[in-house]
């Protein structure tokens, strides 16, 4: 297993969707993902993972899940995850509810998701994420999908033959544990998969796996507000990555929570 060092984080895989190509979203591999830039089937082979946004591209039939409104919300903005695989016919072989409110919200998001038509792509199957907002208005909860962000003004990933590159921004600021409370931060987010911030996490941190940031920091996070990325259970490499992701998609001040 190669270290966290030797990866490169690519903003974006490029993806044939028939004449067109789809280059958006990040596919930054760590040791302990089961899922990054193929996914390993049982049989050996594996399925090429492609960007949210892509994705999404490909959708021929893809209706919002529908949520009661006495289904209750955890607050103003929610938000549900899921994993899914899309065969070479375009249906859904795979699903898995990642993150959701609650039970209910998991439910109903699987039984929407697994009805979702594609078309095929020239590669076969491929496998990504899709996340959803949920938010109650009026009294009704609203689903929304997410909107790509564009770069902030002055952003200049490196660019060569297969896609959009990002390098993991090594002037970002590293602080101490001292140095946090003084920066009035307005979050404080760890980008480990889920498995690995289950096991080990400090306390009011959100948790935002460095794969998803792209689809979920510019919704999610206050760009005009300090954001500090907890690097305390992770390499260092991981969370300059995650660092180039936020500024790429407007987050102003980001910092390294880190006493290594």
């Amino acid at each position: 297993m190669r270290s966290i060092a030797h990866h490169t984080l690519a903003f974006g895989l490029v993806v044939s969707v028939g004449a067109s190509m789809m280059l958006y979203g990040p596919l930054h591999a760590t040791p302990s993902e089961t899922a990054s830039r193929q996914d390993r089937r049982r049989d050996g082979t594996t399925t090429p993972q492609v960007s949210e946004f892509a994705l999404r591209g490909l959708a021929l039939y893809a209706p919002l899940p529908v949520i009661p409104a006495q289904v209750k919300l955890r607050g103003a903005l929610d938000v549900a995850v899921c994993s899914l695989r899309v065969d070479g016919n375009g249906q859904v072989d795979q699903l898995e509810v990642l993150e959701a409110p609650n039970s209910d919200v998991a439910a109903i998001l699987r039984r929407c998701v697994a009805g979702w038509r594609f078309r095929p792509a020239s590669v076969g199957a491929v496998s990504g994420k899709l996340t959803f907002y949920f938010s109650v208005v009026g009294g009704k909860v609203v689903v929304e999908a997410p909107v790509a962000p564009g770069p902030a003004p002055g952003a200049a990933p490196d660019v060569n033959g297969r896609g959009r590159l990002l390098k993991p921004a090594t002037d970002t600021r590293i602080v101490s544990e001292s140095e946090l409370a003084s920066l009035g931060a307005g979050a404080v987010v760890d980008v480990r998969d889920r498995h690995g911030f289950a096991r080990r996490s400090r306390a009011k941190t959100v948790n935002i796996p460095i794969d998803e940031l792209p689809v979920r920091a510019h919704r999610e996070l206050a760009a005009r507000q300090p954001v500090v990325i907890d690097c305390s259970f992770t390499e260092q490499t991981l969370c300059m990555s995650a660092a180039s992701i936020l500024k790429y998609v407007g987050i102003q001040q980001v910092f390294v929570l880190s006493e290594r």
